[in-house]
């Protein structure tokens, strides 16, 4: 008698054929044996992305800039747990840099297959500041880090993406663009053209079987220990899921799910990961 499992697995492989995604033998990981890229990787945010993909079965690189006792840190637990990981420094603002990070990945595990765009740091000096007190300079330091170091990524990996047929791009974005934030100019500004990047990259790429998106998280609950009754009640009380409390591992999930095979379908879209608090995009 023919399993579930087996059925589905049978109809997976004559996908593959049809150049979708790769005819494999089941195995019990999403993402076993690809090699993945995630930009901003000793964060709170990316170190949670690292942890999934490679829980998957993913060889993971971490990228940082400033923290490397975090990345060190984030490749111990990941190697600790059976997995595999390496950490490099990299300012993805600056090209040379990531394409030495991309080569890098390249001798250890070969071409990055799936690409976070997960970087975001900026002086911390910029803050939250109302519009006239900005200047242009404050636009640049978001622009610079989260758009020219998604661009310069994205163009370093994807000649092997292209080479391969197949590879999968994520950005993460934020829901603060459908939100009120006067004094978070110059950061939605520059998650708002990640978006037109993203879908931009998705048209041009499609036809090589490369899926590009966005995820977009909420108010993330991001500290080790469990909320309490009334951490975060705001969002609680607006999010119709009861809890309404996003985790890190919600959104490191929603990211492992786009950059497996089972989003081969999914393309340009724009994923909120905000327990219902804001429409799809």
């Amino acid at each position: 008698m023919t399993s579930i499992r087996d059925w589905w697995t049978g109809r997976r492989s004559r996908d593959a054929r049809a150049g979708e995604a790769r005819a494999t033998a089941p195995t019990d990981h999403l993402l076993d044996g690809r090699v993945a890229l995630v930009t901003g990787g000793s964060g709170i945010l990316g170190s949670a992305i690292c942890g999934a993909l490679a829980s998957e079965g993913a060889r993971v690189a971490v990228a940082y800039f400033r923290r490397a006792d975090q990345a060190a840190a984030v490749v111990a637990r990941i190697e600790r747990a059976g997995g595999t990981a390496f950490a490099w420094r990299a300012d993805v603002r600056d090209r040379a840099e990531v394409d030495a990070l991309v080569r890098a990945v390249g001798e250890r595990y070969g071409d990055v297959e799936i690409l976070v765009n997960n970087a975001a740091t900026v002086p911390p000096e910029i803050g939250m500041k109302s519009f006239l007190a900005h200047t242009w300079e404050d636009y640049q330091a978001y622009l610079d880090t989260v758009v020219k170091g998604a661009v310069h990524c994205c163009q370093a990996v994807l000649p092997g993406m292209v080479r391969r047929g197949r590879g999968r791009i994520i950005t993460i974005g934020t829901t603060a663009l459908h939100e009120i934030n006067a004094h978070l100019n110059p950061y939605v500004t520059a998650k708002g053209a990640l978006v037109g990047l993203t879908r931009s990259l998705a048209e041009e790429f499609g036809r090589h079987h490369i899926t590009v998106n966005g995820v977009a998280p909420g108010w993330v609950w991001s500290e080790e220990r469990e909320p309490g009754p009334q951490d975060g009640r705001i969002f609680r009380d607006r999010s119709p899921l009861g809890d309404g409390l996003v985790r890190l591992r919600h959104v490191a999930d929603a990211v492992v799910f786009l950059a497996s095979d089972r989003a081969a379908m999914i393309t340009g879209a724009y994923l909120p990961v905000a327990a219902g608090q804001v429409p799809l995009g």
